[in-house]
């Protein structure tokens, strides 16, 4: 893989606008035309996520406060999306009824904590790495720490070589 996609949503997994739109179409269209794609979201509890087949590729801890906190890379099988599609498996993170909040009660009052682990666990499965992506694509908010920490966190230096975009999809959500 080339370029990994750093997002909350990717249709059709995890959509609630216009980035899950964005984010299901982009490496599809990268990899028709010859540049590497693939894409990483947080293992959901939705619909689709739970029809489907995921195979463990990747286990680690990454620090946080004053513990360490387990966390799984798994790789959706089958090739039907045009890309390679990994979740990040951090139990009671988002193993819940919806993606920004549930469907009945509205808004997870956790989703800053919560996308923060999204991003530390990434951070470590891609130090833990042999090859790596020549270009990491951050999308929103939910990913907005990666490129700072990869360029000024000390415990990431490895990944300092490695360019990194930020697309920032919706300014109203911040």
């Amino acid at each position: 893989m080339k370029v990994l996609h750093v997002s909350a949503e990717c249709y059709p997994a995890a959509k609630a606008g216009g980035l899950g739109d964005v984010v299901g179409a982009l490496p599809k269209y990268q990899n028709e035309a010859g540049y590497p794609a693939a894409v990483v979201i947080p293992k959901y509890r939705t619909k689709w996520v739970k029809s489907q087949q995921f195979r463990p590729i990747f286990t680690g801890v990454y620090p946080m406060q004053n513990d360490f906190v387990p966390f799984s890379i798994e790789q959706q099988e089958g090739t039907d999306l045009g890309f390679p599609l990994y979740v990040v498996n951090i139990t009671g993170q988002f193993d819940r009824p919806g993606i920004y909040g549930d469907p009945s009660s509205g808004w997870y009052t956790d989703n800053n904590e919560r996308f923060i682990h999204f991003q530390l666990a990434v951070l470590s499965w891609l130090q833990g790495m042999k090859k790596r992506p020549e270009v990491i694509h951050c999308h929103d908010y939910h990913t907005g720490l990666i490129p700072f920490f990869t360029q000024q966190g000390l415990a990431y230096k490895k990944l300092a070589n490695i360019p990194t975009i930020f697309t920032i999809h919706n300014g109203e959500y911040h």
